[in-house]
């Protein structure tokens, strides 16, 4: 049977040594984490190539704890569409450090604020149906005063990752999926 095209998406050599270089892991003791579940052979090719799996990017993503847009140089690539100048895009790519860029960063990315309200809803006995009632400016307002209160108790149980680089709430939906309740 011949081999199948593996689909995979850019991973920067650089990015990845110094998410693991901050991890103090070898490629050898990665590659022997569950969920990696591949050899240092196949590592090593896969970085050679300058390409890897997705899923094989989000593991170890999470292994290390760094969001693996950092590790695939996509944040670099963004900044290199942003700055021309080649001064200054080594000054705002210097800036980027993996421990700034931790896995929660991904996991943030992927959560449905929506549903997350909808969920509140139900829990407290109000039918979800209810929140086309509300008018987007009334949902904006009902979205942000939950988030405040809710960050008020979770930052009293726990510390948040600090970074210097970001500090960002849970994006709003948009306006087609706030219609389809």
């Amino acid at each position: 049977m011949a081999n199948q095209k593996v689909k995979t998406v850019p991973l920067s050599k650089d990015r990845f040594r110094e998410a693991r270089k901050i991890r103090k892991m070898s490629l050898t003791s990665l590659s022997e984490k569950p969920g990696i579940e591949r050899t240092e052979k196949t590592l090593r090719r896969w970085i050679r190539r300058g390409e890897i799996p997705p899923d094989l990017l989000d593991a170890i993503g999470k292994e290390l704890n760094v969001d693996p847009k950092f590790i695939s140089g996509e944040l670099d690539r963004i900044a290199e569409g942003i700055e021309d100048d080649p001064v200054k895009l080594s000054t705002l790519k210097a800036q980027f450090h993996a421990a700034d860029f931790p896995y929660v960063y991904k996991q943030k990315r992927e959560l449905k604020p929506l549903q997350y309200i909808i969920d509140l809803l139900i829990d407290n006995d109000i039918p979800p149906e209810e929140l086309e009632k509300l008018s987007r400016t009334e949902l904006v307002k009902l979205y942000l005063e939950l988030e405040k209160a809710t960050r008020a108790i979770i930052f009293k149980y726990f510390t948040p990752h600090q970074s210097s680089l970001h500090n960002y709430s849970i994006p709003m939906p948009p306006d087609d999926e706030i219609i389809k309740l």
